[in-house]
């Protein structure tokens, strides 16, 4: 059996390097949905999730995760980081590697 991974993609509107860089239109489509077209293609990658906050300007972000059939979780603008994920929400529902894709991310 092969190794098989959930992908959690760090995202959110108001970044201020790069403001609404997860909404920009990428030859017809968002950015977002750019990443979870290649995400998905990726054999080892069981499960994708949209990791954002509970920031109405986030809302888009629920709208793409329920038109490309990925799950979402949302917090708090400091609780979607990655070791929050670990300690609050694998435990509980993921029983794959975590993969974190985000924009100052690297794949580990």
């Amino acid at each position: 059996m092969k190794n098989s991974f959930a992908a959690i993609i760090q995202a959110r509107v108001g970044s201020t390097r790069f403001p609404k860089k997860v909404i920009k239109d990428l030859y017809g489509r968002t950015m977002t949905e750019f990443l979870l077209e290649r995400l998905k293609r990726c054999e080892s990658i069981n499960e994708i999730i949209i990791a954002t906050t509970t920031s109405s300007e986030d809302d888009i972000l629920l709208e793409i995760a329920d038109t490309q059939n990925v799950k979402i979780i949302r917090g708090n603008t400091y609780w979607f980081l990655p070791l929050d994920f670990e300690r609050r929400v694998r435990p509980k529902e993921y029983k794959t590697p975590v993969v974190n894709y985000g924009p100052n991310t690297t794949a580990k």
